[in-house]
């Protein structure tokens, strides 16, 4: 009898464990074809599910999920990891597919401890080492500096380019990095160039900031501009202003703007770009000569790829008739997810920092007619509002913005549309300055495609960001 109890025992667990598996796996295929209820319970079900195999699924999900989507899967990803042993998140982390492994790396590199150096360098000397070196450099250490420099220097092209890119983490050996890569800038294929001048950007001390503004100087000026972050920019703007009047010819280039030899005006201009922006200490090489390492801004949250600026800002959303319809192989329409990134967006603001949310069609549907502070009444109220707003009607602009500009306190407007304008008087960005009438604010610009030219225009001229959605 005892033995039979045991057997029955036995088969009830391995059952249990099938029914486990399966369900893991049901709710993995959920999140690509469920609804949003359905998704949400299913990321309920893993965060708590200790399958190493469902890590590696989650990480590569995101690269493919609308913003929001990809949030809840990072958070979902960081509670999977908290189950498992360092080896297996490892593994998740080193397995994870090209297009998903920083980020992976971003949301993971804190449960990777420093000791599992061994293994990386194990790793490195790999078909794929390129994961393996990021998360070598992530762990900042001495031995991790020695391993990425040797396997740098005795390294094939295709794993050098790994290895810069790991060296380029190393924040705390930054001189001895930048002089290494330097060294081997001139034998560098263009593969491993590319890391270069994105390490040169990253490091962010002294030397590296020479090296940056000695290539602005020249004809690689192109090539290293899309890995500056907006605040590296404004830093090297400065330090070009400096070296007035050689420099004119790319800070013309750099800025679009022309002030001439005027530098008082140029660095008006550049303060203007960001608000708060201070030149950050040990970057600028004519004011700097001890080895440092900028410190970063801290993470802030994200609209579709543009930060929420730091000053007072307007919601200015596009509710015309198109942003109401689905488009193929998608379970919502552009309204909703706008509506939902938003709402998601509200408990990360600044409870002393006023913003407003304002609709536009043919007309304005502002939540309220000036800024206001985001306490828990006003939180609800205007979650309220967003609920309530349909899709409907023409594109109208100048509706929207003359909305956005009545209280004199905005200092940036986050535009999304999914279009151009179709009424009203403002259909080009000499239209948009001449609203603006002097005013320094900021126009950051979201749209379905990242070349869509009136908008991207209007964030150039106003000195904003473009994101896409």
């Amino acid at each position: 009898m005892r033995r039979l109890t045991l057997i029955l025992l036995s088969l009830l667990l391995v059952a249990g464990a099938i029914r486990g598996e399966d369900g893991f796996r049901a709710d993995l295929r959920v999140l690509e074809t469920g609804t949003k209820e359905e998704r949400a319970q299913a990321l309920a079900r893993l965060a708590k599910c200790n399958e190493p195999e469902v890590l590696p699924a989650l990480l590569a999900l995101i690269p493919a999920s609308e913003h929001l989507r990809a949030l809840k899967i990072k958070k979902t990803a960081r509670e999977v990891a908290k189950h498992l042993p360092e080896a297996a998140v490892l593994d998740a982390v080193l397995g994870a597919p090209p297009e998903a492994r920083s980020t992976a790396l971003a949301i993971l590199s804190e449960q990777i401890a420093a000791g599992r150096t061994a293994v990386l360098a194990k790793r490195l000397a790999g078909p794929d080492p390129l994961a393996a070196a990021e998360l070598l450099g992530a762990t900042g250490s001495t031995t991790a500096l020695e391993l990425l420099t040797a396997a740098f220097q005795a390294g094939t092209p295709g794993k050098r380019e790994g290895c810069i890119r790991g060296l380029a983490l190393l924040g705390g050996f930054a001189s001895r990095v930048v002089l290494l890569v330097e060294d081997a800038w001139a034998g560098a294929t263009e593969a491993e160039q590319t890391e270069i001048r994105r390490a040169m950007v990253r490091l962010k001390c002294p030397r590296s900031m020479s090296w940056v503004v000695k290539a602005a100087l020249g004809e690689d000026l192109e090539r290293i501009v899309p890995f500056f972050d907006p605040c590296f920019r404004q830093d090297v703007l400065l330090a070009l202003v400096r070296g007035l009047p050689a420099s004119l010819t790319a800070l013309r280039r750099l800025s679009n703007e022309d002030f001439g030899f005027e530098d008082d005006m140029w660095k008006r201009w550049i303060s203007r770009l960001s608000a708060g922006y201070e030149p950050r200490e040990g970057v600028l090489p004519e004011e700097v000569e001890a080895d440092g390492n900028a410190e970063e801004n801290p993470a802030r949250a994200h609209f579709y790829g543009v930060p929420l600026p730091e000053g007072e800002f307007v919601f200015l959303l596009d509710a015309s008739s198109s942003m109401g319809e689905k488009a193929e192989g998608e379970d919502e329409a552009p309204i909703d997810q706008v509506k939902e990134t938003v709402l998601g967006l509200l408990d990360s603001l600044d409870r002393d920092r006023c913003f407003n949310v304002i609709f536009f069609s043919d007309r304005d549907h502002a939540f309220r007619r000036e800024l206001f502070l985001p306490t828990e009444e006003n939180l609800r109220l205007v979650r309220k509002f967003i609920g309530k707003i349909r899709a409907g009607g023409n594109t109208n602009y100048e509706a929207g913005l003359r909305a956005a500009l009545k209280d004199p306190n905005v200092t940036d407007i986050l535009l999304l549309s999914d279009g151009a304008p179709t009424h009203g008087r403002v259909r080009s960005a000499d239209a948009v300055m001449n609203l603006l009438g002097g005013r320094l604010v900021r126009i950051h610009t979201i749209s379905r495609d990242i070349r869509q030219p009136l908008l991207k225009e209007i964030a150039r001229r106003t000195g904003g960001r473009r994101g896409v959605f």
